[in-house]
């Protein structure tokens, strides 16, 4: 099967192969839920009792965000018919993450916990999703053209179903490329020549369409080549607030008392492109806050929508979704413009999902139910860099792309990382990021383990941020911002994760601030911190 992808001015071409199929839920396990009983069922109200709280817990507990509790009553496996304090707050985090389809229709900002009928309507839709992707065991492979408007940009996804060896035409700009595969060069212009199992973005393509299988490494090793660095200096001495939440007044309102220069913002993929060709406008007001506070952004993309199941429809939206991304909210961007904005101002900074090596936390979540194996995304992650990188350098060359800040549970970071530069990704990334959690005073060692990694592979320039570290113990945090002010220098950036509760309890206890607004005594320690 050839496929055909338009997009930007830079020409791409990919070779791969794609004799197999691939989905997310290969390996699902989970027996069939029963949906039918949340159809017929009425309005659940917090706290009551229900029958059907048990096959609420099941799909709540299929998303590491939305799960009830990671051990005992109510975790994976326990679930039970009890609607308590931790039902509740799953709920309302499930309510939150649709909050385009439960909340906004009904005036709502925030989860209430009441499972009414467009609740229920959507954790229906999540049940049966599960339960087709468990019983198919792969994904259909789209055969129609699509056309996405993406920023004045469109974006033509041509599929043709054909032989083995059908012909193809190729941009004659490939032959200049060293990685000379299947063109031939002419007096006239190109010719078409029959290849076996490629997938081709020719013309002005940024990014391929992206097979159903996974990679195989030489598919990887053919394209990290394309990637190119940065042409902005990268910003050190950085200090700044990991996952500020502007949903509250209150919020806004200690944000702008601690001052931060700069934030770590999540830019959830499943809620501003919920659909493939829907782009919701959500975060315009959270960049005008930051403007006028003149705090710079690192923008953190995460979390693919449920609707993606296959790595071909993955490659193809997240393509058109970065690209809506960055051109909206870029300096001199398309909300910069609409704003009246002068000068500079926008989002250049831009971190590649959080912990690709753990996924869970914005790199995927819990719908393929198969324990993670390291190996099962990093391929197709170093892919999502080669394809950041494309668009990046197409819509904003100043653009300063993140390695997604690597956690110190999952598949090693320095195994990770490693991998990713034998498979010559060194370029498709301006910044590599470590979460340094069981590195308490020690932010040298673990700096240190990094670059043994990069400058091995001539990269040991290339900038180290630790943008996530926190607690959510609160006898602790006083002690670990002293230690950390102490250490705060070693990295080229350091984000505190983060200033406000989640939840009132132990597991939500993150921040120097409860979530009714009352500050801890280690609030100034956090303003001092990242000031």
């Amino acid at each position: 099967m050839q496929k055909f992808l338009q997009f930007g001015v830079i020409t791409l071409f990919i070779y791969f192969s794609a004799a197999t199929t691939f989905a997310f839920n290969a390996d699902l396990k989970t027996p069939a839920l029963s949906c039918d009983t949340l159809e017929v069922s009425g309005d659940i109200s917090a706290f009551s009792k229900s029958t059907n709280i048990l096959t609420i817990q099941k799909i709540l507990n299929l998303d590491p965000l939305t799960r009830v509790s990671s051990t005992g009553p109510g975790s994976r496996g326990h679930e039970t018919n009890n609607y308590g304090n931790a039902t509740y707050s799953a709920i309302k985090r499930f309510q939150e993450k649709y909050k385009h389809e439960i909340l906004i229709p009904a005036g709502l900002t925030n989860g209430n916990g009441f499972v009414g009928p467009a609740t229920r309507k959507k954790l229906i839709e999540v049940c049966q999703l599960t339960n087709s992707t468990a019983s198919n065991h792969s994904a259909t492979p789209q055969t129609s053209s699509a056309n996405v408007q993406a920023s004045g940009t469109t974006i033509a996804l041509v599929t043709s179903s054909s032989s083995k060896n059908a012909s193809v035409k190729v941009n004659p700009s490939i032959e200049k490329n060293k990685r000379r595969i299947i063109t031939k060069k002419t007096k006239s212009s190109t010719t078409t020549e029959s290849v076996p199992n490629v997938i081709i973005a020719s013309t002005t393509a940024v990014v391929p369409t992206l097979f159903n299988t996974r990679p195989k490494e030489s598919d990887i090793r053919l394209i990290t080549p394309l990637c190119k660095p940065t042409k902005a200096t990268v910003a050190k001495g950085v200090y700044g607030l990991s996952d500020p939440r502007l949903s509250e007044k209150y919020v806004q309102n200690i944000i702008t008392d601690i001052a931060p220069k700069w934030v770590r913002a999540e830019f959830r993929w499943d809620w501003i492109s919920p659909k493939k060709d829907i782009f919701y406008q959500i975060e315009d007001k959270n960049i005008k806050f930051f403007r006028d506070n003149t705090i710079n952004v690192l923008g953190t993309v995460g979390y693919p929508p449920t609707y993606i199941t296959d790595w071909k429809v993955f490659g193809r939206d997240y393509a058109v979704f970065f690209n809506n991304l960055i051109n909206r909210y870029k300096p001199n961007g398309s909300f910069a413009k609409e704003s009246g904005y002068a000068g500079n101002y926008g989002v250049s900074y831009w971190e590649i999902f959080n912990e690709p090596n753990s996924p869970g936390f914005g790199w995927f979540d819990g719908r393929s139910n198969s324990v993670y194996k390291g190996d099962d995304f990093l391929l197709p992650y170093v892919y999502t860099l080669v394809l950041s990188n494309i668009i990046a350098r197409e819509s904003d060359p100043n653009a300063v792309l993140i390695f997604g800040g690597l956690s110190p549970d999952g598949v090693p970071a320095t195994n990770f990382l490693k991998k990713v530069y034998e498979l010559g990704a060194k370029d498709c990334f301006d910044v590599i990021a470590f979460h340094p959690y069981a590195y308490e005073n020690r932010f040298a060692e673990a700096r240190k383990n990094i670059e043994a990694i990069s400058s091995a592979y001539g990269d040991g320039s290339k900038p180290v941020w630790f943008n996530e570290y926190g607690t959510p113990n609160d006898s602790r945090r006083a002690v670990m911002l002293s230690d950390v002010m102490k250490e705060r220098n070693i990295p080229d950036a350091l984000f505190w994760y983060t200033f406000i509760d989640y939840f009132d309890n132990q597991e939500g206890s993150w921040g120097v601030v409860k979530m009714n607004g009352t500050k801890k005594p280690e609030y100034n320690l956090l303003k001092n911190l990242i000031k």
